[in-house]
């Protein structure tokens, strides 16, 4: 359980660092969507398992609405790069609103979705008195925070981008079943997490394991999340919406988070280079030498067991002839080598 517990907080600070120096919206959104998913398996490892299955719960709502409104705002600038955009809070002012209480619900800003998600994992840590477990919930809130308000000052705050062949003002805000999507899975992020409100005896009642006792709630945790949500919200928006330079020493840094520590190239470069080469191989030997031979065995085997039929095959006269044929070509060769032969002698 403790190698799952690692495994799930080293999953969770990678994917919110490569989050945080991610340019591409949507893979921005899908690397803090790892880091949650990283948040959980260590709320497994340390025995949370309700506490698990909460977070999976309360986070699905943020995140959809992330992908959907990222979607709207894809569509109406036809770029992905959150460099090429920026000052869409007037013209998109509806999606604005829901993208914010999106990233509100996902960072755990109370009293929104994964805020008290995160507050029974790390109950759980603190009943356990774990300060590894502890660090690693606390640093993946804040840094959670900081990476989906990153994500709203690059996208809604500033200036558009200027870009040839585009127009600016022709962009337009989410309309029809899309913005009542929208406004559906905002309402969630609010009230999902009223399960969790403090008073309750059991505050994931919907999910129960047999023998395993759900954490009790600390308003230490509560006080823990909130205040590194929003001190890590509150960095960002200052930082990104201003578009703070990073520092030229911090350039191959910011390259290799960006790239994921090129981890994602490594996994391509495997695949293509050695292990689509290998699979190709072992098809071919499959298909060319294993089955064949062993279609030869069936074969032959099967051809064996029917004599009647390897006679008719076969074609009996032909075979007949070019015996005759061949012995009367050896008699006659044999005759003249004798002939040689006495001749000789006499």
């Amino acid at each position: 359980m403790a190698l799952l517990a690692i495994a799930g907080g080293l999953t969770a600070v990678l994917g919110v660092l490569w989050a945080l120096f991610q340019d591409n919206l949507k893979r921005a959104i899908a690397y803090t969507t790892m880091s949650e998913l990283g948040l959980m398996v260590l709320a497994l490892g340390i025995g949370a398992y309700g506490a698990s299955i909460f977070e999976l719960f309360a986070h699905a709502w943020p995140k959809a609405l992330l992908f959907l409104a990222a979607g709207v705002v894809i569509r109406e600038l036809r770029t992905e790069r959150m460099a090429e955009m920026g000052g869409l809070w007037r013209r998109m002012r509806f999606t604005g609103w829901l993208m914010a209480i999106a990233v509100a619900a996902g960072a755990g800003i109370p009293p929104f979705s994964t805020f008290w998600s995160k507050d029974t994992i790390l109950s759980k840590a603190l009943d356990l008195g774990s300060p590894l477990a502890i660090a690693a919930i606390t640093l993946v809130t804040f840094l959670s925070a900081m990476a989906l308000v990153r994500i709203f000052a690059l996208v809604f705050t500033g200036e558009t981008a200027r870009r040839r062949r585009f127009e600016p003002d022709r962009i337009r805000d989410a309309g029809g079943r899309i913005a009542f999507t929208m406004a559906v899975l905002a309402i969630a992020c609010v009230v999902s997490g009223i399960r969790g409100f403090r008073g309750r005896t059991d505050p994931i009642a919907f999910v129960t394991f047999p023998g395993v006792s759900l954490p009790n709630s600390h308003f230490v945790a509560a006080a823990v999340i909130a205040a590194a949500a929003v001190l890590g919200a509150v960095v960002a928006f200052v930082v990104f919406a201003r578009r703070v330079p990073l520092p030229a020493g911090l350039q191959p840094v910011s390259a290799a988070m960006g790239e994921g520590l090129f981890v994602d190239r490594a996994y391509r470069l495997a695949a293509v280079g050695i292990v689509l080469p290998a699979s190709r191989a072992a098809s071919w030997v499959e298909t060319r030498v294993v089955d064949a031979a062993l279609d030869l065995v069936g074969d032959s085997i099967e051809f064996a067991g029917q004599p009647r039929r390897w006679l008719a095959e076969v074609r009996i006269r032909p075979l007949l002839i070019g015996f005759f044929a061949g012995v009367v070509a050896l008699g006659t060769l044999a005759i003249v080598l004798a002939g040689g032969i006495i001749g000789k002698a006499g």
